[in-house]
């Protein structure tokens, strides 16, 4: 059984000041539930739509690289070939 009531704000306020101490700290803990659930997926809403955009050609870049790597077309480097490489290009360079 469900019962409604219109209550203003002011006899709320009323209400709430008489709860003992126990009471009154159970239903600030619960408001205070509420609100970090509403926050937390209002954060993650608006941090996804502030969020970097890919342009169209990033996206083609995105796919082209999905396809090669669905096709086993990836190409493995060794790193440490790169490594020395721009070692011995910034000697070259500082000279």
């Amino acid at each position: 059984m469900q019962v409604q009531v219109d209550i203003e704000f002011e006899q709320l306020v009323k209400i709430v000041k008489t709860l003992p101490t126990g009471k009154l700290r159970q239903l600030k803990a619960e408001i205070e539930k509420e609100t970090t659930k509403e926050r937390s997926k209002t954060g993650l809403k608006s941090l996804l739509l502030k969020g970097p955009v890919a342009t169209k050609k990033q996206l083609e870049n995105i796919e082209n690289n999905r396809k090669s790597i669905n096709g086993g077309q990836v190409i493995l480097v060794d790193t440490s070939i790169l490594i020395d490489y721009y070692r011995k290009t910034n000697k070259d360079n500082s000279a």
